[in-house]
């Protein structure tokens, strides 16, 4: 064989996720997390992240004094604007997140819900603060440990009942669906993404059946009553949370039997529209948002 002393052009890589602006669902009390929103027709946000976080001495007091306040509310922690607060997710999932110095630290603000807009201009962030005051500025988020760090397989196809995450710490416990980005189009076509939702919620109380550190681990469970499949075998999606709190929900330890019981606590967020590719979730009369708007006086 004859090889050519021929040198090879430095590689540059074709799979890449830009810095950006990102939304966290936050949540708990005692211990705070932050649930990353989704979306499956964006690379950039083509992923599950929960993250275990604290916040500054003043701003987890105000956290938590709006949280009393409003316990069913949506909180959510975006990072900034500037180049230095932008980040990637997986940066963030290889801990390479910092700001001033100081590594796993997100910079940002919390706000208190959603603030609609009837004609958003394209790619507007909902979050930006033209449009929006915060609830709690300029706040550094330390990032005490990544929950759950999940990338999307687009070819991967859902399972026949919805599985779900459940999280916590202590006293405190979370759940959110395990949700499933699917290429739904074909090779030639504008590619599609879905069908699912993304639901964020709490349970009333910690399952007496979970060890503390799977609880703080994680633990999936299936709930054998939710289908994600209708009676032709077509994806679909409910047009709100199959249960309110307080209700009684049985799920599957991993798949298996027996039945074990979890008591729903608040749902803080529960989108279709977000996540799925606009194109296909916007003809069906099943879309729906479920999340906190914006009090007037945090509106521009």
């Amino acid at each position: 064989m004859v090889h050519l002393n021929v040198s090879h052009p430095t590689p540059h890589p074709d799979v890449f996720n830009t810095d950006c602006q990102h939304a966290f669902v936050l949540m708990g009390k005692e211990t705070l997390f932050g649930v990353h929103m989704t979306q499956y027709h964006c690379d950039k946000h083509r992923y599950q992240v929960i993250l275990r976080i604290n916040l500054p001495e003043e701003a987890r007091a105000e956290y938590l004094r709006q949280r009393e306040a409003h316990p069913d509310a949506t909180f959510i922690f975006c990072n900034g604007e500037t180049a230095e607060e932008k980040f990637s997710i997986p940066a963030l999932g290889a801990g390479n997140v910092s700001w001033e110095g100081e590594a796993d630290v997100m910079h940002g603000n919390i706000f208190f819900g959603f603030r609609p807009n009837e004609a958003p201009p394209p790619d507007w962030f909902p979050w930006n603060l033209r449009d929006t005051i915060p609830m709690i500025e300029n706040v550094a988020v330390t990032v005490e440990r990544v929950v759950l760090y999940r990338p999307f397989s687009l070819g991967d196809t859902a399972p026949d009942k919805a599985t779900y995450l459940i999280f916590g710490r202590g006293d405190e416990a979370h759940m959110t669906n395990l949700q499933t980005g699917e290429l739904v189009t074909g090779q030639r076509d504008i590619p599609l993404y879905g069908l699912d939702v993304d639901h964020i919620m709490s349970l009333a109380k910690v399952p007496d059946w979970l060890q503390d550190h799977m609880l703080e681990a994680g633990t999936v469970v299936t709930l054998p009553a939710i289908d994600r499949y209708d009676d032709m075998g077509e994806l679909k999606i409910l047009p709100e949370p199959p249960f309110k709190p307080y209700d009684d929900v049985y799920c599957l330890y991993r798949g298996l039997q027996p039945p074990r019981k979890l008591v729903a606590g608040p749902t803080y967020f529960w989108g279709s529209e977000v996540c799925n590719s606009h194109e296909l979730i916007e003809p069906m009369a099943e879309k729906s948002l479920i999340i906190t708007i914006m009090p007037r006086r945090f509106w521009r």
